[in-house]
């Protein structure tokens, strides 16, 4: 089996790429910012992105350790 190192290497960049550079949109309501850090798992960081309004109709609450909420950039 030959794997094109090239190929795998860019794909692996690229999600890595996408992975830090995306951020949780505010057309996502309470419930879904919380079903985020509770699918999240210890460690995980609810990034929002920079310069939007969120609407939060309650708390948001962390669910494991070292969670984060934090604004992009």
């Amino acid at each position: 089996m030959r794997i094109n190192t090239f190929s795998l290497l860019a794909s692996v960049a690229l999600g890595s790429i996408s992975a830090l550079a995306a951020c949780t949109s505010n057309t996502t309501d309470t419930a879904g910012l919380q079903k985020l850090i509770h699918d999240g798992g210890a460690g995980y960081k609810l990034e929002l992105c920079a310069g939007q309004v969120y609407e939060i109709s309650e708390q948001l609450n962390y669910t494991a350790l070292n969670q984060e909420i934090s604004t992009e950039g």
